[in-house]
C-alpha cells in the first residue's frame, strides 16, 4: 500500500501532524488486500504478513515438474520449447522508463493517456529455442529464434477495427485462427508450446456445439448460475481447450505457465 501511495496510486488524507486517518487509511488498506488476493495470487498469512496461495504454489509446481521432465528427456525424445506472446506499440515510439520485461506492465494501472502516440499496432508472435533433436543446426528452422512465418501484426484503429486495448483485441476466435493456420504450419518439428493463462488461450472452440450433442442431466428449475456452473464442470472434465487440442493433433503440446510469472516466459524479454 505504500508502495502504490509513493506511486500517486492511492491517496490517503492526512491529519494536521501527518497522520494518516483511521478509516481511509483502513479502507485503502482493505483495498490493497483484495487486490493481492484477485491479481497477485497472495493472502493474509497468520502474522499478517502476506503469502502466496496454496492454489498458485501447486500451479507453478505443476509448471516446473513438466517443464523440467521434458529437459531431461533423451534428445530424441525432447519437445522442442516454443514461447507465445502478444503486445504492441504505437506508432511514435520511445522507451523512456519503460519495463524491460513487459511493455503492457503498467496497462492495468491506468495513470494517464500519453500525448501524439500515433495508432497502436499489435502483434503476436513465437520464439522458439534449438531442435533439440539435431545436432549441429544448419537450417534457419533448426536454429533458436523467432519461428519463420508466424508474425501477425494489425493495426485495431484502422476503420472497422476495436478502438480499445489490445487485450480486447486479441480473443478466442483470432487467436485460435493465427495459431491453427499461421503457428502451427510453421513448427518443423514436435514442440511444447509455452503460453501464459490470457483468456483468450483459453477458449475451448467447439465446446457448444459438443455439448448440445450430449445428454447432460438438467433440472428445468435450475438457476442461470447453476446451469453455468454445470456447464463449466462439464467442460473442464471432458473437453480440450482448442489449443490443446489442435496441438494434440500436429503432434505438439501445450504448457501454461503459471499465473502472475512471467519471469518462466524468456518471450517477454525481446
Amino acid at each position: 500500500m505504500i508502495f502504490f501511495i509513493q506511486k500517486g496510486l492511492i491517496s490517503i488524507p492526512q491529519d494536521e501532524t501527518g497522520k494518516y486517518l483511521k478509516t481511509p487509511f483502513d479502507s485503502a488498506y482493505r483495498a490493497t488486500l483484495r487486490w493481492l488476493s484477485e491479481f497477485g495470487g497472495y493472502k493474509r498469512g497468520k502474522r499478517n504478513n502476506i503469502v502466496p496461495r496454496a492454489d498458485q504454489v501447486a500451479k507453478r509446481h505443476y509448471f516446473l515438474r513438466e517443464f523440467f521432465k521434458n529437459r531431461q528427456l533423451p534428445a530424441e525424445d525432447r519437445l522442442r520449447e516454443v514461447y507465445t506472446d502478444e503486445s504492441y506499440i504505437h506508432e511514435h515510439y520511445s522507451r523512456h522508463e519503460d519495463s524491460l520485461w513487459d511493455p503492457n506492465d503498467e496497462q492495468d494501472v491506468q495513470v494517464g493517456k500519453g500525448k501524439h502516440k500515433g495508432r497502436r499496432y499489435c502483434f503476436v508472435h513465437a520464439i522458439m529455442g534449438d531442435n533439440p533433436r539435431v545436432g549441429d543446426a544448419e537450417k534457419v528452422t533448426d536454429k533458436a529464434g523467432p519461428v519463420p512465418g508466424a508474425l501477425w501484426m494489425f493495426c485495431p484503429q484502422q476503420k472497422g477495427g476495436h478502438h480499445g486495448d489490445y487485450h480486447k483485441v486479441f480473443n478466442g476466435d483470432n487467436y485460435i485462427t493465427w495459431f491453427r493456420e499461421r503457428l502451427l504450419p510453421t513448427l518443423a518439428s514436435p514442440s511444447l508450446i509455452i503460453m501464459d493463462n490470457a483468456k483468450y488461450h483459453l477458449a475451448y472452440g467447439e465446446a457448444l456445439e459438443y455439448l448440445t450433442s450430449k445428454t447432460v442431466p438438467i433440472d428445468p428449475s435450475m438457476s442461470a448460475i447453476e446451469l453455468k456452473a454445470i456447464v463449466r464442470t462439464y467442460i473442464e472434465k471432458n473437453i480440450l481447450i482448442e489449443v490443446e487440442r489442435l496441438a494434440r493433433e500436429k503432434g505438439h503440446r501445450i504448457l501454461f505457465t503459471p499465473p502472475y510469472h512471467s519471469d518462466f516466459q524468456p518471450i517477454e524479454l525481446v
